[in-house]
């Protein structure tokens, strides 16, 4: 007999119900401990991602400032070169109009000197460009801090020793490092993840709630409802895909680990080499040091004789070219130690014992 035909029963009828269900499953296989350990370990990688991040721009910040401390005291040692050329021109025209020095010679002075000038306005360019990179990499406009950063300073003085540390530390410091070791121990997670599929899921299904015809009788006891019991669930019949998906973990593993050793491994070539490489710029700070001491005194004694006519001025124009290259030389070399001293710091992980002599 069809439901209609049934005697009292009308086959158009309301039901109103609401309630609240919930499932648990129970980690027999440890599949739901891998998932968290997977998604902990991920947000974990991100963190060291934005401290890699955060490293990457205070190197970025450090270069740049040394970049315009460089340029201004270029722009010093620019300056004090045109004025020495100034003077020794000055020089050779009053001896030039005493008829102490030929017509050639003031020529040739006058000529070095106004070429040592030359390049001050690219120098002074340089130095504002570098000012306004600097606003950019600290997110302010280029007019926010150039003009107090555009007053000359000097240079900052680099360590005089680094303490490197143990391998063990580097490891620790590295945020590349301890981001590439997170992403391992994440897909190493996803293949306990996936090989947990392989046996059956056991949950528990709970169901509590109201339920009755018309809405004013959900408040009565009697339209109570409730439903306890087992699930039980196993894909027996795609473990073919489950075992590719297991290989294909296990792939991705593999390769997370490759990434791992090869971050370990750059990680330490990057500090030796930075370390050679802040030694070796010591040494040529030092020794440029000694040939710019050495160059001014002999600036001084060609002058002396210049002045008491026991030499040329070719001399004394050439003593004072290799002193002006030598004290390039020697800001050039200070330059490259800070930046050596950067390079070591981002290879370093951004820490170490320092003592500033």
């Amino acid at each position: 007999m069809p439901v209609a035909n049934v005697p009292g029963f009308d086959p158009q009828f309301s039901l109103f119900d609401f309630g609240f269900d919930a499932s648990w499953e129970i980690d027999l296989w440890g599949r739901t401990r891998r998932s968290i350990e997977a998604a902990d370990a991920r947000a974990e990688a991100i963190q060291e991602a934005r401290r890699n991040v955060i490293l990457q721009v205070i190197a970025e910040v450090v270069r740049s400032y040394v970049d315009l401390r460089g340029s201004q005291t270029r722009l010093l040692v620019a300056r004090a070169d045109a004025n020495a050329q100034q003077a020794i021109a000055s020089l050779v025209e009053r001896r030039f109009r005493s008829g102490e020095a030929s017509r050639f010679d003031f020529a040739r002075a006058d000529t070095q000197a106004r070429a040592a000038s030359v390049s001050l306005d690219g120098i002074e360019a340089d130095a504002r460009a570098a000012a306004y990179r600097l606003s950019l990499l600290t997110g302010q406009a280029p007019g926010a801090t150039s003009l107090r950063l555009l007053n000359p300073g000097s240079l900052p003085v680099a360590p005089s020793q680094i303490t490197a540390g143990l391998p063990s530390e580097l490891l620790r410091r590295r945020p590349d490092i301890r981001q590439a070791e997170r992403e391992l121990a994440a897909f190493t997670a996803d293949v306990g993840v996936a090989t947990a599929d392989l046996f059956p899921r056991l949950s528990l299904i709970g169901s509590i709630g109201q339920q009755a015809q018309s809405a004013g009788d959900l408040a009565s006891g009697a339209s109570t409802r409730l439903q306890v019991g087992p699930s039980f669930h196993w894909p027996i019949f795609s473990m073919g895909r489950i075992r590719a998906q297991i290989r294909a973990a296990d792939a991705r593993a593999d390769a997370a680990m490759i990434r791992y050793e090869r971050s370990v491994t750059g990680a330490l070539t990057d500090s030796e080499t930075a370390l050679n490489r802040y030694a070796a710029a010591q040494i040529m700070r030092r020794k440029a040091e000694g040939a710019t001491t050495q160059a001014a005194a002999a600036v001084d004694l060609a002058r002396q004789r210049y002045q008491a006519g026991e030499d040329d001025l070719t001399i004394l124009l050439d003593a004072q070219s290799a002193y002006s290259a030598a004290e390039r030389a020697s800001l050039d070399a200070r330059v490259g130690e800070l930046m050596a001293v950067v390079a070591l710091y981002k290879a370093l992980g951004g820490g170490w014992e320092a003592a500033v002599s």
